[in-house]
């Protein structure tokens, strides 16, 4: 082989690294992005979540960020052409892979039992509305944005509240949150938020839990992809040694040759 057809081999080993790492990183920029709207939309109702609804987005935008450190280990392995970094690219994928499949995970596990957990949750916010500043904020939203009243319908503010409560109005002899009214004040939404806010938070942990573990698999063959770069730079520099080894054997016999003919004519 040519030493050219080695720096040829080289140079593509480099390009087809680089190209990937700018794969990565976009990918970086998914889990962040994924992340962040996630966590925003369980933001707007904090008041009802626990941290453990947070984590798992949370520990995505840390992937996230955590993706350009290690995109940053596979391009200065591939411009030193160094084994030892690619290897620990792949290394630091491994466990990127680890993390981003328990995101994936933990965004699955928090269906389990959501249904009730928010049944219990709004049922003991609803008396405190017009006297907690947070919880009404926050019920207020929710009614609003999601257009519904009440756990399963208006109803279920029936004694709830009184008629001194701030904010409140009075329909058919039952005491609502003005945020219960549309917007055109004309009529009471007439859903319940329960199952809205169930399929609010549900679809946001499955779309976390699909997007961590999608990328998780993309990452699985990044793995594979470096250690198999790793094996060939590996390869393309004992095959550069070996060649260099040969010629310098080559000149030093071609050295002796002279020499020995040298000393031959001049005897």
């Amino acid at each position: 082989m040519p030493s050219t057809d080695l720096n040829a081999g080289m140079r593509c080993i480099k390009y087809l690294l680089f190209s990937f790492n700018l794969l990565f990183v976009i990918t970086g920029i998914l889990i962040i992005g994924v992340g962040t709207t996630i966590q925003a939309i369980y933001n707007n109702f904090d008041t009802f979540l626990e941290d453990r609804f947070f984590s798992p987005a949370v520990l995505l935008i840390a992937i996230g960020c955590i993706v350009f450190a290690v995109a940053f280990f596979g391009c200065c392995g591939a411009l030193r052409e160094s084994t030892c970094m690619v290897m620990m690219f792949a290394v630091l994928l491994g466990v990127v892979f680890v993390l981003e499949l328990a995101a994936g995970l933990a965004g699955y596990l928090l269906q389990e039992g959501l249904k009730d957990y928010l049944v219990t949750t709004l049922t003991d916010a609803m008396p405190q509305y017009g006297h907690d500043t947070e919880i009404t904020e926050t019920i207020d939203f929710m009614q609003s944005r999601l257009q519904c009243c009440g756990l399963d319908s208006y109803k279920d503010w029936d004694g709830k509240l009184d008629r001194t409560t701030e904010g409140v109005i009075t329909f058919q002899n039952m005491t609502l949150p003005h945020s219960c009214v549309t917007d055109d004040s004309e009529y009471i939404y007439g859903n319940g938020c329960l199952s809205r806010m169930e399929y609010v938070v549900g679809q946001s942990a499955v779309m976390l839990a699909s997007a961590a573990i999608s990328i998780a698999l993309l990452q699985l063959l990044g793995v594979m992809f470096a250690c198999s770069l790793g094996k060939s730079i590996r390869q393309q520099k004992s095959e550069r040694e070996r060649r260099r080894w040969e010629l310098r054997e080559s000149l030093l016999r071609k050295e002796s040759l002279y020499s020995d003919t040298k000393n031959s004519s001049n005897a």
